[in-house]
C-alpha cells in the first residue's frame, strides 16, 4: 500500500502578525484543495481584497463583508455572470460557487455605485495550478514527504495575555461575570521542547469521513465514520470492503453538517459488545437520533442491525449546528455534544435556555437496569427540579441555582456547535472546542471532577469576545476558553485529542486541535499555572473533518474533499484517514 506524508511549514508567529498588519493588501489565506479552489474575499469601502490570479476549476469564493455598508460580489466573463443571491450586511459572510474556465473575468461589487468607487478588479484564471506557499502538493509513486515542517519561531511580540473584554451588567439568571481568570492562549506561543509533526496517510477511498474511533478491545482496529451513513473498519492498515454498519438508507446527509456523526463503544465493549451511534435520521427530517447496537455473535467485524434500540431523540429545527460527538467520560457516563439547532446567531436562544437540549453538553447513564433508555446521573447539575418551597433563611446562591424547567440531561451549556470533544485518556480532563460564528473559534477545558453546570457564554460571547462582534461592550458570561483563534487563520475548529503516544515525547499531554478550512494544526498546553500557550505545529493541505485516538495514544484525523452545497457525498473525491507522526529532522 502507498503511504503519503503531507506536512508544511508552520508559520512563525511573526509572519502571522505581519499578515494581520498588511490587511490593506490581498491576503493569501485561500487554499487550493483537491476538488475545489477555496478563495477568501473581503469586501470593504471601497475595495475588494482577494488574489488576482487563481487556477481554473470548481471555485468557492468565501466572501466576508468587513465594511460598514451593504456589499455583494459579482463575477462576469467567459459567458458567466453570477453574484451572491442577497447583499451582505456588515459582518455577514457568504459563499459563491462557480466553475471557472481559463480566461479573464471582471470582479465587482454590484451594490449602488460601489464598482465606480473602486470595488472592481480583473481576475485572471490560469490553466496551471499556482505553485507557492498555499499550493497543493501532489505526492505519487514511492512514499515521500514534503520536507518543510519546522517548529515555529517565537513571536516578536507574544500574542498571549488576558483578552480585554469590557465587563457589562450580568444578564438576569446568568452566572457571575468578570475578567478572564487565566491567560487565554492564541496562536503564537511556544510549547516546551521542539515538537514537530507530519501527517501519514493510512488509507484513502473513504466517502466523506468525519470521525475515527478505536474500540477498547485490544484488537488495534480503527472504525471510520462515513457521513452518508456507513462505518468502515481499518484492520492491519487495510480498509475492509464490507462496512461494520450501514445506515445509508436511514441517514439524511444532503447538507454538509448532517449525516452519521459518530460511533462510541461502551467501556466494556470487549465483553458486552455494546456501542452507540449518533446520526440525522432521514424519516425524521434530520432530527438527531442516538441508537444503541450490539456486535453480531458470529463476526466481530459486523454489527447486528436487529439489535437497534433508540436511546435519545433530539428535534432539529434547521440542518446545521447539530453537534454529534459521543464520548464516555472517566465517570462511565455517556457525554453528547448537541449544537444550538442551527441557522446563524442562535435565533432560538438555545445556548442559554436550560429548557432545551440544544446548545448543550449532555451527560446520561446508559447502564441503568430499569428498562428505560437511559437514567440521569445523580450528580448532574440540574436534577433538583422538584423540591420544597422555602422563602426565608436561604442564601441567595441557592435561590440562583433553582431552575425548575431545566432539562436534567444537561451537564454544561452556552455552546454553539460542539462538533468534536475529547477526554484525556490519562487524566480524564475534558477538552471542549466550540465551532464559532463568523470571527472566532474557541477551545474550552474542564479539569477532571469539575464542570457541572458550566456556562460557556454563547450567544453572549464568542470566546472572550462580544457577539455580535460589532458590540463595543458586553458581559463576559460564564467560563471563558483557554484558547481561541480568529478566522484569519481558519474557519471551523476540529478537536483532535491529547497526545499520549510514544513517538513524539515532546507532545505528551499536549492537546491538538485543527481547522477544517485552513488545515492548520495547533498544540495547546498549560506551561505554568493559569498560563496557556498555543503553537502552530503544521499547516497541512487537508480538510480536517474529525479525529480519534488509538488505544496506544496515537492520534488520527479524517479528511474529506467536501464543501457546502456540494455534490452527493458519493460523487465527491474520496477522503482519507491520517496518522499524526513525528516530522523528519530537517536536512543539514
Amino acid at each position: 500500500m502507498e503511504t503519503r506524508r503531507v506536512q508544511r511549514l508552520g508559520r512563525a508567529a511573526v509572519v502571522v502578525a505581519a499578515l494581520l498588519v498588511v490587511a490593506a493588501v490581498a491576503f493569501p489565506i485561500s487554499a487550493t484543495m483537491r476538488g475545489a479552489n477555496f478563495i477568501d474575499v473581503e469586501l470593504e469601502e471601497y475595495v475588494i481584497r482577494m488574489p488576482e490570479e487563481i487556477p481554473a476549476g470548481e471555485t468557492v469564493f468565501m466572501v466576508r463583508n468587513v465594511g460598514s455598508e451593504l456589499h455583494n460580489l459579482r463575477i462576469e466573463g467567459q459567458g458567466i455572470d453570477v453574484s451572491l443571491p442577497t447583499d451582505l450586511e456588515p459582518g455577514e459572510s457568504g459563499r459563491l460557487e462557480v466553475d471557472l474556465e481559463p480566461g479573464t473575468y471582471e470582479v465587482t461589487c454590484p451594490v449602488l455605485s460601489h464598482a465606480a468607487l473602486g470595488m472592481r478588479l480583473e481576475l485572471t484564471v490560469t490553466e496551471e495550478m499556482q505553485i507557492g506557499p498555499t499550493a497543493t502538493v501532489t505526492v505519487t509513486g514511492t512514499p515521500a514527504r514534503v520536507p518543510t515542517a519546522t517548529p515555529m519561531e517565537p513571536a516578536a511580540t507574544p500574542s498571549l495575555g488576558r483578552t480585554p473584554v469590557a465587563p457589562g451588567p450580568t444578564p438576569p439568571g446568568l452566572p457571575e461575570t468578570g475578567q478572564v481568570p487565566w491567560t487565554v492562549a492564541t496562536p503564537g506561543g511556544m510549547l516546551p521542547g521542539e515538537p514537530a509533526i507530519a501527517l501519514e496517510e493510512v488509507v484513502s477511498g473513504l466517502i466523506d469521513p468525519v470521525n475515527v474511533v478505536a474500540p477498547p478491545d485490544g484488537t488495534d482496529r480503527l472504525f471510520v465514520v462515513e457521513r452518508p451513513g456507513r462505518i468502515r473498519i481499518v484492520e492491519n492498515g487495510e480498509l475492509l470492503d464490507e462496512p461494520f454498519l450501514d445506515l445509508v438508507g436511514s441517514t439524511l446527509s444532503a447538507f454538509l453538517e448532517q449525516g452519521l456523526y459518530d460511533i462510541e463503544f461502551h467501556p466494556d465493549y470487549a465483553t458486552n459488545g455494546r456501542f452507540f451511534v449518533h446520526f440525522a435520521e432521514l424519516l425524521r427530517n434530520g432530527d438527531s437520533l442516538i441508537v444503541e447496537y450490539t456486535v453480531s455473535d458470529d463476526d466481530p467485524n459486523v454489527a447486528d442491525p436487529e439489535s437497534a434500540r433508540v436511546i435519545m431523540h433530539i428535534e432539529q429545527p434547521w440542518a446545521n449546528h447539530n453537534g454529534g460527538e459521543l464520548a464516555f467520560g472517566p465517570d462511565g457516563y455517556l457525554y453528547i455534544g448537541s449544537g444550538d439547532g442551527g441557522w446563524e446567531g442562535d435565533p432560538l436562544e438555545a445556548g442559554q435556555d436550560l429548557r432545551t437540549l440544544l446548545g448543550k453538553l449532555l451527560r446520561i447513564d446508559v447502564d441503568n437496569e430499569d428498562g428505560r433508555p437511559y437514567a440521569i446521573p445523580p450528580t448532574n447539575p440540574f436534577t433538583a427540579t422538584v423540591q420544597l418551597v422555602e422563602l426565608f433563611g436561604i442564601p441567595e446562591q441557592e435561590f440562583a441555582n433553582i431552575h425548575v424547567n431545566a432539562r436534567p440531561e444537561i451537564w454544561a451549556y452556552g455552546l454553539r456547535n460542539p462538533w468534536k470533544f475529547q477526554f484525556d485518556p490519562e487524566t480524564g480532563d475534558l477538552w471542549l472546542p466550540d465551532v464559532g460564528q463568523n470571527v472566532w473559534e474557541e477551545i474550552n477545558y474542564q479539569p477532571n471532577g469539575s464542570g457541572a453546570g458550566a456556562n460557556y457564554g454563547w450567544d453572549w460571547n464568542m470566546g472572550t469576545h462580544c457577539f455580535p462582534i460589532e458590540r463595543e461592550e458586553c458581559p463576559l458570561v460564564g467560563v471563558p476558553p483557554v484558547a481561541e483563534y480568529s478566522h484569519d487563520l481558519g474557519s471551523t475548529v476540529i478537536g483532535i485529542g491529547v497526545y499520549r503516544g510514544t513517538e513524539i515525547p515532546d507532545l505528551d499531554g499536549v492537546y491538538l486541535v485543527g481547522d477544517y478550512g485552513s488545515g492548520r494544526i495547533w498544540g495547546i498546553a498549560e506551561v505554568e499555572e493559569g498560563e496557556w500557550v498555543m503553537q502552530e505545529l503544521a499547516d497541512t493541505e487537508v480538510m480536517i473533518t474529525g479525529s480519534g485516538q488509538a488505544e496506544d495514544g496515537t492520534l488520527y484525523i479524517t479528511s474529506c474533499n467536501c464543501v457546502y452545497n456540494g455534490p452527493d457525498p458519493f460523487a465527491n473525491p474520496p477522503g482519507s484517514l491520517w496518522r499524526i507522526v513525528a516530522a523528519d529532522e530537517p536536512e543539514g
